[in-house]
């Protein structure tokens, strides 16, 4: 394992995600019992002091919450107490009853992962990867310097409200890198599979080869399904905290007289919060355009074997009649258009609120 791979086994490890540690030795991930139990008592404590600690620490606390005037930000804070309150109800459920999910997941891709795709083709994906890393690095940054700020200046209990802050965000985050490694390993077989289609369609085709390359695309197609099935409820969360965080602080940078720190802050979450979303949304798009692509290259094909014939056109309907989309309940599909759709939503609601503090309709 590179130290890339580490430094994200031990971010999730720390924050409850992962029972597994990096053997140096191996490069392999070693299950460890101490971090079994340190996740179940970062599950409890979480759910535990949640309640009480995060209602308390938003609307008691003067250092972070602003004293105005104003009717949509006091329901945007107390809708944004509620949203946060039910993301890491999610997060823990996901890690700790989707486990054995998720984890068949990982084994299914391991053993999709047959061709090693050139690096031209992956370009895409390793510029993916590193935007993610900048945005979850730069976003720690920031949590970290807003501890350096106020921790010297705040009392003990507030001091307490702040790290336990801190801890939720990181928890979410984590969850987030989960659900990245997923789709971007999705993606970097998708592009294996497309790669050796065309290798075997180039050359003299063997029926066996195309059949189980047929077989693999069909259980990335069911791996597609359980994901969508597996976090569904944190995908719909993460697209209504995107416009939640987006809207209120687009208010609030119009609105409200802030600092220049209050306004740093404000910024960067929600540059974050749709950074996050928008990588999200643009692997989704790519793992939907497997199926028609390999249908594009599979009716290009005009092999002279009789057999190979029947196979592609069996291979064509078949997937004509299947989808790799990933949809929240069925309903909602994740893609670039979506995405566009909720940046659309953020700038309408955000000027709507503005304009009802100021009364320009009447």
């Amino acid at each position: 394992m590179n130290k890339l791979k580490v430094l994200i086994v031990w971010f999730q490890a720390l924050n409850g995600i992962m029972e597994y540690y990096p053997d140096a030795r191996t490069s392999n991930l070693q299950k460890s019992k101490y971090l079994k139990l340190y996740s179940l008592a970062h599950s409890l404590f979480m759910v535990c002091g949640l309640p009480s600690i995060y209602l308390d620490f938003m609307l008691t606390n003067p250092v972070l919450f602003y004293k105005i005037p104003s009717n949509w930000f006091d329901f945007g804070t107390l809708f944004s107490i509620v949203l946060y309150t039910i993301g890491v109800f999610l997060a823990i459920h996901v890690m700790r009853f989707q486990k054995s999910s998720i984890q068949r997941i990982y084994d299914e891709l391991k053993n999709l992962d047959l061709i090693n795709p050139v690096p031209n083709d992956l370009r895409f994906l390793n510029i993916i990867q590193f935007i993610k890393l900048i945005n979850i690095s730069t976003h720690l940054g920031v949590l970290f310097y807003f501890c350096y700020l106020y921790i010297g200046t705040t009392d003990l209990m507030s001091w307490f409200y702040i790290i336990y802050y801190v801890w939720m965000d990181n928890l979410i985050s984590a969850m987030s890198v989960v659900m990245h490694e997923i789709l971007w390993k999705i993606c970097y077989c998708s592009i294996g599979m497309r790669l050796e289609l065309n290798q075997l369609l180039s050359a003299r085709v063997k029926l066996q080869k195309l059949l189980q390359l047929f077989k693999r695309q069909q259980d990335l197609i069911k791996v597609c399904s359980k994901f969508s099935d597996t976090f569904r409820h944190l995908l719909l969360w993460y697209s209504l905290r995107t416009l939640l965080i987006c809207v209120l602080s687009g208010y609030i940078v119009i609105r409200i007289q802030i600092t220049r720190k209050e306004l740093f802050f404000s910024g960067e979450y929600a540059i974050f919060s749709l950074t996050e979303f928008y990588l999200l949304n643009y692997m989704a798009e790519f793992v939907a355009d497997l199926i028609p692509d390999t249908i594009q290259v599979l009716r290009l094909t005009d092999p002279q074997d009789l057999r190979i014939k029947r196979a592609i056109t069996w291979m064509d309907v078949q997937l004509s009649c299947q989808s790799t989309e990933i949809r929240i309940y069925g309903a909602i599909t994740l893609n670039r258009r979506f995405c566009f759709v909720l940046m659309t939503e953020i700038v309408l609601n955000t000027i709507y609120m503005v304009q009802s503090d100021y009364f320009f309709l009447e």
